[in-house]
Parts: structure tokens; sequence; C-alpha cells
């Protein structure tokens, strides 16, 4: 969660940041509660420009439905490996 709150901090002020942010996202595998947790924390302490760069961010994975992938993304994998510890034992 610190990682993810500075990463927000700097995207502020540089696009690169606001990039790295939404990588680390979708590569912490909590990104849902990475976010929720965020704009609840940004809320409480007035912070602008946190909030639209979560809003941007959350818009954008919106957009591309990026949770959604993810989603069955793993369920897949979970099948699969449901599927081969059957097969071997």
């Amino acid at each position: 969660m610190n990682t993810f709150k500075r990463l927000i901090k700097e995207a502020e002020t540089d696009f690169y940041v606001l990039y790295r942010a939404y990588v680390f996202l979708l590569s912490s595998g909590n990104a849902k509660i990475l976010l929720n947790n965020a704009q609840v924390q940004c809320d409480d302490e007035e912070a602008k420009g946190s909030v639209t760069v979560l809003n941007v961010i959350q818009q954008f994975i919106t957009d591309k439905m990026e949770f959604c992938k993810l989603d069955d993304q793993r369920r897949a994998m979970m099948k699969a490996k449901t599927l081969l510890r059957l097969l071997a034992s």
C-alpha cells in the first residue's frame, strides 16, 4: 500500500510514474483493494492531485476492462491447477 501511495503522489507530476502505478496495480494481485483503499485515504487527506490521479487510473482500467481480464485469468489458472492436482492423484 505504501508503494502504491508513493507512486500516486509522484504521478501527480510525472506521467511515466502514472504508467508505473498502473502496471503496479495490475501486477499486484490486489488491484481493486489497493485502488479502493487509496481512494478512501485520499478523500480523508483531501489531496486533490492524488484523487485526480486515482480517477484517471480507475477510468483507464474501466475502459480497458483489465480487472475482468485479470479475474478471468486467475479463475482459469485455478481451474487448471485443480485439474492438474486431480490428474496427479
